[in-house]
């Protein structure tokens, strides 16, 4: 078990994922500082309840790591900062600090295991190719992993418009092709209302 700052937001942060933020609250630029100074990562969770400005807002049971990929200060105040997704995070306890900053006593999950996708979801497998020939490669960190379903299932729940709900369940679920089949699901019935939206 370890302690991690938390910093909740209203997206998901995925392992191997590219995400960025921008700092302007006193308490995650003194975070922020402390972490480049240390070298050490701090805890992104979304936010179950509360806002992303003000008071501590409750944070989702599990987040992921993060770690200080780039940082850059247009004008006095404001942090742009790019961060790289690490490991996967349970949080067991959370205390609250003066300044409203959220310290977790957090335990690692384990990392998901190299699983193939299988025959079933080759069609995701296809629709993610597809959009990495589109998109800027700024936009996700290599290698490019379509054998791995755990991989394929991050990197569309990044790119397409589902839930942040949605990508919370992915985010959890602990198999590799489940995540796959949640995020099919999600798909399907994006699908559905468009189809009734234009009929």
């Amino acid at each position: 078990m370890s302690e991690l700052p938390l910093f909740p937001v209203h997206s998901v942060l995925f392992p191997d994922g590219r995400f960025r933020l921008r700092v302007f609250e006193k308490r995650y630029m003194d975070m922020v500082t402390r972490c480049i100074k240390q070298e050490t990562p701090f805890g992104v969770c979304l936010i179950r309840a509360g806002h992303e400005v003000g008071e501590a807002a409750q944070p989702s049971s599990v987040g992921t790591t993060a770690n200080l990929d780039e940082y850059d200060m247009p004008q006095t105040g404001i942090l742009h900062i790019s961060v790289r997704g690490g490991q996967r995070f349970r949080v067991l306890d959370t205390r609250v600090l003066a300044d409203q900053l959220i310290m977790g006593d957090t335990a690692l999950l384990p990392e998901e295991p190299h699983v193939d996708l299988g025959s079933t979801h080759e069609n995701l497998r296809e629709l993610l190719a597809k959009i990495l020939n589109e998109v800027d490669g700024r936009y996700y960190y290599p290698p490019v992993r379509l054998d791995d379903a755990t991989w394929v299932a991050y990197r569309l729940a990044e790119f397409l418009p589902v839930s942040n709900e949605c990508g919370q369940q992915v985010l959890e679920q602990p198999d590799p092709r489940r995540k796959l089949d949640i995020l099919a699901a999600q798909i399907t019935e994006r699908e559905a209302e468009t189809s009734q939206r234009f009929s």
